[in-house]
């Protein structure tokens, strides 16, 4: 199956996208702050700091965290951080502990150790020989647990430095989504015209909300070839009021912009001989996350003003960084309303991609049903 596949206001990361996000914001405090003044001594004294990265999904089945350190030297910053040694520790014992806090209390019930490994990176400023990623594949909770009963603690222990690094955050569980629902026989109206709104109820310790609505469809080249395509139309992001859940949120879909995305992301080809939608064209993507994660975004954004200068956020204790949650669910399948079908083939957005009218499209997946 190809695909084409953009996601322009995504802000909330996974874990591979934000490895060496915080590294590099040490890399560009050095540089700024050697080139002030050459007759200041740059570089005192030496002074170890981690650095760690990681976002907790109880949906994942591979637990990843990113742990560098980072460095002052005589050389160019962006000279030394092509050598992977000065970011990388030689040895690190990293454990994530269960504590159950239900009913009032502290219990660790659960040690998970992390164990290191060499992941691919791309290209850029930072080393990518022997790029270090310390994962897990242990399940954080059991089928009959809740998140609200646990806490996570992260403890990173460096012996060639004697200290421990440590943070801590709780997972996000699933949450109400009232619209669009699981009911197959309510379809979602995108047409130009119309505004489809999203509504669901907030879940306990999340803060940030992004939903991605992703669109399927079938392509028949002149050559005879079917070929499935999809394109995901990324929200932005809306913030609760309180993270304590079941708080009332809604977001507006809107027709125009859906119609107007396929037709500027979707290349226009003498090839395609014409484009169906699926019958169940539409899958919605709701990813949360916690509310260390939504002050690191929030920090991290550039400054509008005229002065760029911004705090840096950390919830990592003896160290700096992020450790935080994230949550994901969806709701899969839903079908257009056919007025959104004929949208599709009709409207001066999308006419020129050849998709068949909803008269069309059900007569086509009668003779081609989807397995």
């Amino acid at each position: 199956m190809s695909s084409y596949h953009t996601q322009k206001y995504n802000i909330i990361p996974n874990m591979h996208s934000k490895f060496s996000y915080l590294t590099g914001l040490f890399l560009i405090l050095i540089s700024l702050f050697s080139s002030c003044n050459d007759k200041l001594e740059i570089n005192a004294e030496w002074k170890d700091i981690t650095v760690v990265y990681g976002i907790l999904n109880q949906n994942d089945s591979i637990h990843y965290l990113k742990i560098n350190n980072s460095f002052l030297g005589d050389y160019s910053a962006y000279d030394m951080a092509k050598v992977s040694d000065s970011i990388q520790y030689k040895q690190l014992e990293v454990a994530l502990y269960k504590v159950k806090i239900a009913n009032g209390h502290n219990d660790t019930v659960k040690k998970i150790v992390f164990n290191d490994t060499i992941l691919p990176k791309n290209a850029g400023i930072f080393a990518t020989d022997n790029n270090v990623i310390y994962y897990s594949t242990e399940r954080l909770l059991n089928n009959n647990e809740s998140s609200e009963d646990y806490r996570f603690d992260l403890s990173v222990y460096v012996p060639k430095y004697d200290k421990t690094v440590s943070a801590s955050t709780y997972l996000l569980s699933k949450f109400p989504v009232d619209v669009p629902n699981t009911n197959p026989q309510v379809t979602v109206n995108l047409m130009a015209r119309g505004d489809f709104p999203m509504k669901w109820r907030t879940t306990k310790n999340a803060k940030l909300y992004q939903v991605t609505i992703r669109f399927h469809w079938t392509e028949i080249t002149t050559s005879g070839d079917t070929l499935s395509k999809y394109l995901d139309f990324v929200q932005p992001y809306v913030r609760s009021q309180t993270i304590t859940g079941n708080e009332s949120m809604s977001q507006l879909l809107s027709g125009k912009s859906f119609l107007s995305f396929l037709g500027s992301e979707i290349p226009v080809s003498d090839t395609i001989v014409k484009r169906i939608a699926w019958e169940k064209a539409l899958d919605f993507n709701f990813i949360v996350a916690n509310d260390d994660m939504n002050t690191y975004i929030q920090v991290s954004q550039p400054s509008m003003g005229i002065s760029q200068e911004r705090p840096m956020y950390s919830n990592i204790v003896n160290g700096v960084g992020i450790f935080a949650s994230r949550f994901n669910q969806s709701v899969l399948g839903k079908k257009l309303h056919q007025e959104t079908l004929d949208s599709l083939s009709d409207s001066h957005y999308t006419r020129q991609l050849r998709f068949l009218n909803n008269r069309e499209t059900g007569e086509y997946w009668l003779q081609h049903p989807m397995k």
